[in-house]
């Protein structure tokens, strides 16, 4: 059977290039308001741009001394960034004017992710070191560190109602822990999930109250998180999963895989491949819906 057509309203497929790299883009963030496309680079360098001024560097801040920004995020209300970079730091960034607020060194091995909550009052670091950090972004100092059993920490990922921070391992393994619990959180309180066989790759909580969880293994499961059981899984067609997206009304989701330059939409309900879309570019990093539904996926190309 042929695969679905991307529907009128997201056709023709915009693609904008941003310019201003002197060294490979390793970290992409698309603000939920889509005004700024933001990037993270091998020189430990951010640079903002315009997204409809694809032209136009609004700002750039080097952030981290030494080593490549590894990843990242913004706070739901695009008032904060916060980057994680090979050098084991967190820089949490006010984004009016890019002033770095704190620099967090709590790890002893490099961060593979970090997130800020929807309510903008918790920020969630993982890496190498096995650890798990959890800031208080309103005092600007870390709560709690939690060393896991195991194999690395590979992706972090807040609930929409701030009550959850789900981690994900290395060797497959998902650990969802309760934010209530603050500061008294131990490994034990944690939700195990081991239907993956190898790295976690992304984990996305969409509003509705479902959990998706990609790996390596190119498997998707998803989960209704009020006891964290098994809705169903599929494979998004070949190739780990690089990244993940539910749509602000909880119907859809992205999801982007390392087999094609495809971004596919599923229906979360029934699994149904809805739509798709071909990006031309070299190394597609990110999928992610704006606050307005709308589709982002983003990537990049040799200089």
């Amino acid at each position: 059977m042929d695969s679905p057509k991307t529907p009128p309203e997201f056709e023709p497929i915009q693609v904008d290039h941003y310019w201003g790299h002197v060294h490979h883009v390793t970290a992409l963030l698309v603000l939920n308001n889509g005004s700024c496309v933001i990037t993270g680079c091998a020189d430990g360098i951010i640079r903002v741009f315009m997204k409809d001024k694809p032209h136009t560097l609004v700002a750039q801040v080097k952030v981290h001394l030494e080593g490549q920004v590894n990843c990242l995020t913004t706070s739901e209300n695009d008032s904060l960034i916060a980057s994680a970079g090979h050098d084991r730091a967190i820089a949490l960034i006010r984004f009016a004017d890019m002033t770095v607020l704190k620099t967090f060194k709590n790890h002893r091995k490099q961060i593979t992710d970090v997130k800020i909550s929807k309510d903008v009052k918790t920020l969630c670091s993982v890496g190498w070191d096995k650890r798990i950090n959890l800031y208080d972004i309103q005092k600007l100092r870390k709560i709690l560190t939690l060393t896991i059993d195991g194999t690395p920490l590979s992706c972090c990922a807040f609930s929409f109602k701030n009550n959850m921070v789900a981690t994900g391992t290395w060797g497959g393994l998902v650990k969802v822990f309760p934010v209530n619990k603050l500061p008294k959180i131990t490994e034990e309180d944690a939700t195990t999930l081991n239907d993956h066989k190898s790295k976690i790759t992304s984990i996305a909580f969409s509003r509705a109250g479902m959990m998706a969880t990609g790996s390596y293994d190119s498997q998707v499961h998803i989960y209704h998180y009020r006891g964290f059981y098994s809705l169903f899984s599929f494979c998004p067609d070949g190739g780990w999963v690089r990244s993940m997206a539910f749509s602000p009304d909880s119907l859809l989701l992205a999801t982007l895989t390392d087999a094609d330059f495809m971004v596919k939409c599923w229906d979360a309900v029934t699994q149904e491949l809805e739509f798709s879309y071909q990006v031309q570019t070299e190394d597609l990093l990110l999928c992610t819906f704006l606050n307005d539904g709308r589709l982002i996926a983003a990537g990049s190309s040799p200089s």
